[in-house]
């Protein structure tokens, strides 16, 4: 933004109102990489005080992240396109904040030295390895898979340079696009005539997963509703007389064999070894 930073509400509302306002069918988004890069990760490690003031700046970082998935929100419901930027290793990612955009998007992966960028001093290749999230097919197809041949030298991107006369970090340096990726990307733009990869994507309802019904006690009283109520049932006379004698509540035990239920069911199973009775016994 020329009027204000993107960390200021004032800066997001100035760029949302010129989104709504001139509805723009391209949006390029390029969140700092720094809380999410290979750097902040070793940082994180050095101390308990580097990795608390790793976290503070991923919390700041959040907000930007957020903003970044209202955005895309915008363009791809109004069937526009947004495509995202950061380091192919970054775990920008990853984060909860953009998994909506994340997924409703591809990702082109490519190293920035096959578009032309070299170290200002020495000139060697600079490798970094990139990662644009889009929703234009032709965007991707221009830019993934463009991945180092190995045919040049690499320079680290790591610690200072000097750009005409001023000493600047060489990652600062880097962070500027190469022409020749510029220019691919502005292609990809003009050949983009489709509609976003999903489209809606936020629309669509979760399917929802009802619990599993707990199976529905047998209840003595419900009995006149089950098939075995039937007066010709052969075991309509067993359940009646369980009716009879079971409890309204709490637990009734008999292990007597001769028990008139036992013998009732033993009666209706053949094959099943009868009791003897006192008189059989006798």
């Amino acid at each position: 933004m020329e009027n204000g930073g993107l960390s200021t509400k004032a800066g997001q509302l100035e760029l949302l109102s010129w989104i709504v306002l001139y509805r723009p069918k391209h949006v390029w988004l390029s969140p700092e990489c720094g809380p999410w890069c290979a750097w902040s990760r070793f940082n994180s490690q050095r101390s308990l005080q580097s990795f608390q003031n790793v976290q503070d700046q991923r919390k700041a970082a959040r907000v930007h992240l957020k903003f970044c998935q209202l955005i895309a929100k915008i363009q791809i419901n109004e069937d526009r396109h947004v495509h995202m930027e950061n380091p192919w290793t970054s775990e920008l990612w990853s984060q909860e904040e953009i998994r909506e955009f994340v997924q409703a998007s591809i990702a082109a992966c490519l190293d920035q030295c096959m578009f032309g960028l070299r170290h200002p001093e020495t000139a060697n290749a600079m490798q970094k390895k990139t990662r644009v999230q889009t929703t234009s097919r032709a965007v991707f197809q221009e830019l993934d898979q463009r991945i180092c041949d190995h045919s040049h030298e690499h320079s680290q991107i790591a610690g200072r340079c000097r750009v005409h006369d001023m000493s600047i970090q060489v990652s600062k340096f880097a962070s500027f696009y190469p022409r020749a990726f510029a220019k691919a990307i502005v292609k990809g733009i003009i050949q983009t005539k489709d509609l976003p990869i999903e489209k809606p994507i936020y629309h669509v309802e979760e399917d929802v997963v009802e619990p599993p019904k707990k199976k529905a006690k047998l209840e003595l009283e419900d009995m006149e509703d089950t098939p075995m109520a039937d007066a010709d049932h052969p075991w309509t006379d067993v359940f009646q007389n369980l009716k009879a004698e079971l409890p309204k509540s709490g637990v009734k035990t008999s292990t007597s064999p001769m028990h008139a239920t036992f013998r009732a069911i033993q009666s209706k199973v053949p094959g099943t070894p009868s009791v003897p009775s006192r008189q059989e016994r006798g």
